[in-house]
């Protein structure tokens, strides 16, 4: 396991929600929810957490869940990306009870977002250290599976810290110091699927989330992600999702 993990803060805000009886989809990130009076409901399979300013609720990437609510909302939510192993749990809803110093904590820095003020650097820490705190109650049955090979497990990693760098098979292989052949059976064998088709699977998480939380442009993500055109990004999107990258980004929007 890599000693540093790195927790990517992709969106903190506070808001009145009236209606919020929804069926989220998948994302590939990670979701936080603080509610300042108790009467939100996260439910995901049989597991289901009441909102509340009790606790946080954090939701794993590509977890699909129900919110609902009883009363309009005063809601809380971060969206943030975190390095392997945690980019790879899934399928998770995790409630983290607060002390009384992080209910008040929640309280301020909710009450300056709901003024318009705008994060400051200070915030983006404190928000990072409470995602940092629930991915340490991460249980251990939520865990991937180690990745048993070193060669292999270094060229995820770079594949994962910069998937749109053009890698080649041979270029992994040699920093791996492996035959190529032998190197493409081995990471199959290991990782499940072979090296570009893990590349790809990076790429396009990488571009879901900028559909969702940048402005770019479609050609703009494309270039960004690694794809050699938009309708290179289009065409992999689609078999991926069965929905055009424009009309995610319409659909995440709106969700």
């Amino acid at each position: 396991m890599n000693a540093h993990v790195a927790i990517d803060l992709l969106l903190c805000t506070f808001s009145r929600i009236e209606r919020w009886r929804v069926l989220r989809p998948r994302r590939p990130f990670w979701r936080m929810y603080w509610n300042r009076s108790r009467c939100g409901t996260v439910r995901a399979g049989r597991s289901g957490f009441d909102l509340g300013p009790a606790r946080m609720v954090l939701v794993a990437p590509d977890t699909q869940f129900e919110g609902t609510h009883t009363a309009p909302m005063e809601h809380f939510f971060a969206h943030f990306t975190a390095s392997h192993p945690y980019d790879a749990v899934t399928s998770l809803v995790l409630s983290v009870d607060l002390a009384s110093t992080e209910r008040r904590a929640f309280r301020t820095l909710s009450a300056r977002l709901e003024g318009g003020e705008s994060l400051t650097p200070g915030d983006v820490a404190w928000v990072v250290s409470r995602a940092a705190v629930g991915l340490s109650r991460v249980p251990h049955e939520f865990w991937p599976p180690p990745r048993r090979d070193e060669r292999i497990a270094g060229a995820a990693r770079a594949m994962e810290a910069d998937p749109a760098r053009p890698w080649r098979n041979p270029e992994l292989a040699r920093a791996a110091h492996m035959a190529t052949n032998a190197f493409i059976r081995k990471f199959k064998e290991v990782m499940g699927v072979p090296p570009q088709a893990f590349l790809m699977g990076r790429r396009l998480d990488r571009a879901r989330i900028l559909l969702e939380h940048s402005d770019r442009s479609v050609e703009t993500i494309a270039g960004d992600c690694g794809f050699c055109s938009r309708s290179h990004l289009a065409t992999a999107f689609a078999a991926r999702f069965n929905t055009p990258p424009g009309a995610y980004r319409r659909m995440t929007r709106a969700t």
